[in-house]
Protein backbone atom coordinates (compact mmCIF):
# COMPACT_ATOMS: atom_id res chain seq x y z
CA UNK A 1 0.00 0.00 0.00
CA UNK A 2 2.99 2.51 0.77
CA UNK A 3 3.94 2.39 -2.88
CA UNK A 4 0.21 2.98 -3.88
CA UNK A 5 0.11 5.83 -1.95
CA UNK A 6 3.37 7.25 -3.16
CA UNK A 7 2.47 6.74 -6.65
CA UNK A 8 -0.70 8.47 -6.48
CA UNK A 9 1.11 11.20 -4.80
CA UNK A 10 3.64 11.65 -7.44
CA UNK A 11 0.31 11.49 -10.03
CA UNK A 12 -1.65 14.21 -8.52
CA UNK A 13 1.26 16.74 -9.50
CA UNK A 14 1.77 15.12 -13.05
CA UNK A 15 -1.91 16.04 -13.63
CA UNK A 16 -1.56 19.42 -11.95
CA UNK A 17 1.51 20.11 -14.54
CA UNK A 18 0.49 18.47 -18.11
CA UNK A 19 -3.24 18.79 -17.95
CA UNK A 20 -5.72 21.71 -18.33
CA UNK A 21 -7.50 21.09 -14.81
CA UNK A 22 -8.79 25.07 -14.80
CA UNK A 23 -12.72 25.62 -14.18
CA UNK A 24 -14.26 27.57 -16.44
CA UNK A 25 -15.56 30.62 -13.96
CA UNK A 26 -18.99 32.10 -14.99
CA UNK A 27 -18.31 35.14 -12.36
CA UNK A 28 -15.54 36.92 -13.70
CA UNK A 29 -14.10 40.51 -14.43
CA UNK A 30 -15.58 40.62 -17.91
CA UNK A 31 -18.11 43.17 -17.04
CA UNK A 32 -16.34 45.39 -14.98
CA UNK A 33 -14.66 48.42 -16.01
CA UNK A 34 -12.08 50.30 -13.61
CA UNK A 35 -11.81 54.18 -14.53
CA UNK A 36 -7.90 54.91 -14.02
CA UNK A 37 -7.56 57.22 -10.82
CA UNK A 38 -3.96 58.18 -10.61
CA UNK A 39 -3.02 58.65 -6.99
CA UNK A 40 0.53 60.73 -7.11
CA UNK A 41 0.38 61.50 -3.52
CA UNK A 42 0.11 57.94 -2.24
CA UNK A 43 3.24 56.74 -0.70
CA UNK A 44 3.33 53.12 -1.88
CA UNK A 45 5.95 52.36 0.85
CA UNK A 46 3.27 53.41 3.84
CA UNK A 47 0.54 51.20 2.31
CA UNK A 48 0.16 48.18 4.90
CA UNK A 49 -1.02 44.38 3.08
CA UNK A 50 -0.58 42.42 7.10
CA UNK A 51 -2.98 41.35 8.25
CA UNK A 52 -3.65 39.20 11.84
CA UNK A 53 -4.90 35.65 11.28
CA UNK A 54 -5.04 33.14 13.97
CA UNK A 55 -3.16 34.99 15.61
CA UNK A 56 -0.22 35.33 13.80
CA UNK A 57 0.47 38.52 11.51
CA UNK A 58 1.06 37.99 7.30
CA UNK A 59 2.94 40.43 5.43
CA UNK A 60 -0.07 39.84 2.94
CA UNK A 61 -4.17 38.60 2.86
CA UNK A 62 -2.56 35.29 1.19
CA UNK A 63 -2.23 31.77 2.30
CA UNK A 64 -0.18 29.05 0.05
CA UNK A 65 -3.07 25.92 -0.02
CA UNK A 66 -2.20 22.95 -0.32
CA UNK A 67 1.23 21.15 -0.20
CA UNK A 68 2.05 18.31 -1.78
CA UNK A 69 3.64 15.59 -0.23
CA UNK A 70 4.34 11.76 -0.52
CA UNK A 71 6.73 11.10 -3.07
CA UNK A 72 10.38 12.06 -3.09
CA UNK A 73 9.93 13.65 -6.58
CA UNK A 74 7.61 16.45 -5.42
CA UNK A 75 10.10 17.44 -2.09
CA UNK A 76 11.39 20.36 -4.72
CA UNK A 77 7.78 21.92 -5.22
CA UNK A 78 7.35 21.65 -1.32
CA UNK A 79 10.70 23.38 -0.49
CA UNK A 80 10.08 26.03 -3.39
CA UNK A 81 6.08 26.88 -1.55
CA UNK A 82 8.03 27.38 1.87
CA UNK A 83 10.62 29.22 0.54
CA UNK A 84 8.23 31.75 -1.24
CA UNK A 85 6.27 32.29 2.30
CA UNK A 86 9.00 32.47 3.67
CA UNK A 87 10.18 35.26 1.52
CA UNK A 88 6.63 37.12 1.53
CA UNK A 89 5.08 36.99 4.73
CA UNK A 90 2.88 34.24 3.96
CA UNK A 91 0.80 31.50 5.83
CA UNK A 92 1.48 28.12 4.28
CA UNK A 93 -1.64 25.30 4.34
CA UNK A 94 0.34 22.03 4.74
CA UNK A 95 -2.81 19.64 3.70
CA UNK A 96 -3.28 15.87 3.67
CA UNK A 97 0.05 13.97 5.05
CA UNK A 98 -1.66 10.77 4.83
CA UNK A 99 1.33 9.06 3.06
CA UNK A 100 3.14 10.17 5.40
CA UNK A 101 1.34 8.62 8.07
CA UNK A 102 1.47 5.26 5.89
CA UNK A 103 4.83 5.75 4.94
CA UNK A 104 7.41 7.33 7.17
CA UNK A 105 10.04 7.43 5.03
CA UNK A 106 8.26 10.40 2.95
CA UNK A 107 7.61 12.78 5.99
CA UNK A 108 10.71 14.93 4.52
CA UNK A 109 8.75 15.25 1.41
CA UNK A 110 6.48 17.36 4.28
CA UNK A 111 9.01 18.54 6.82
CA UNK A 112 10.97 20.38 3.75
CA UNK A 113 8.37 23.00 4.74
CA UNK A 114 9.50 24.09 8.34
CA UNK A 115 13.06 23.47 7.12
CA UNK A 116 13.05 26.35 4.64
CA UNK A 117 10.43 28.48 6.42
CA UNK A 118 11.48 28.62 10.05
CA UNK A 119 8.71 31.56 10.56
CA UNK A 120 6.23 30.92 8.24
CA UNK A 121 2.68 30.25 9.71
CA UNK A 122 1.91 26.26 8.76
CA UNK A 123 -1.58 25.75 8.58
CA UNK A 124 -2.85 22.06 9.31
CA UNK A 125 -4.94 20.12 7.54
CA UNK A 126 -8.28 21.72 7.77
CA UNK A 127 -11.87 20.44 6.16
CA UNK A 128 -12.24 24.07 5.43
CA UNK A 129 -10.01 24.21 2.34
CA UNK A 130 -8.66 20.57 2.15
CA UNK A 131 -9.37 17.18 1.78
CA UNK A 132 -7.88 14.91 5.40
CA UNK A 133 -7.43 11.56 3.81
CA UNK A 134 -9.67 10.10 5.96
CA UNK A 135 -11.72 8.90 3.77
CA UNK A 136 -9.20 6.87 2.09
CA UNK A 137 -7.92 6.03 5.42
CA UNK A 138 -10.65 4.63 6.65
CA UNK A 139 -11.01 2.17 3.18
CA UNK A 140 -7.29 1.25 3.77
CA UNK A 141 -8.35 -0.61 7.56
CA UNK A 142 -10.16 -2.79 5.57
Amino acid sequence: MEDEVKQRKLEHVNIALKQDVSVPQHANWNDIHFVHQALPEVDLDEIDTSVTFLGHTLRYPIFISSLTGGHPDVTTINRNLAQAAERYGLALGVGSQRAAIINPAVASSYSVTRDHAPSTFLIPPCPLYTGTGSVSHRYDQS
